[in-house]
């Protein structure tokens, strides 16, 4: 199981509507879909850099850690990535629920951020899990009454931006 990922990106791009980044680590290439929240991120950075020193992009200044989730499937094998634990733990609770897929999960987590999306979940606030791109209000339900109990004293973790949350926290 590969874990994290710690490299330069090489290239960040969208293609059908997904993010994607190119993460080089020890010359060999990484393709990891991202979040849409998290490519913006990364580009505003990659500019920021570039007026700093426009001679050097951002991937070859800076050394990135992405939080991976590995999924393999008969036909192929994929690579999602995250900039904190908690985005990932939650994305794998979240494909747990029957219904549930890896990009539905994605956008769950591209419309609301952790700690917002955590309290919907806990709170039953199925209105606000339903603005998420392909969650109708029956998902949203049975996303409140799979993963109610589980996230529930996790929320007050949910919220902090480090990486280093133990993984059982929402597990």
């Amino acid at each position: 199981m590969l874990t994290s990922l710690k490299g330069t990106i090489t290239r960040i791009y969208t293609q059908q509507n997904r993010f994607y980044l190119d993460l080089e680590v020890a010359g060999v290439g990484y393709e990891i879909q991202i979040l849409s929240r998290w490519a913006q991120e990364l580009e505003t950075q990659t500019l920021e850099a570039q007026e700093v020193s426009p001679d050097q992009s951002l991937a070859s200044q800076r050394i990135y850690r992405v939080i991976t989730h590995l999924q393999v499937r008969e036909d192929q094998w994929l690579l999602f990535g995250f900039a904190t634990i908690p985005e990932r733990d939650l994305f794998r609770s979240l494909m747990g629920v029957s219904g549930i897929g890896a990009q539905s999960a994605l956008a769950l987590l591209d419309a609301l951020d952790v700690p917002l999306l955590v309290e919907a979940i806990v709170t039953e606030n199925t209105r606000i899990l339903s603005k998420a791109p392909g969650i109708g209000k029956k998902t949203a339900e049975r996303l409140t009454l799979e993963l109610k109990t589980k996230l529930k004293g996790w929320e007050t973790l949910a919220g902090a931006r480090s990486t280093s949350l133990p993984s059982q926290a929402i597990l």
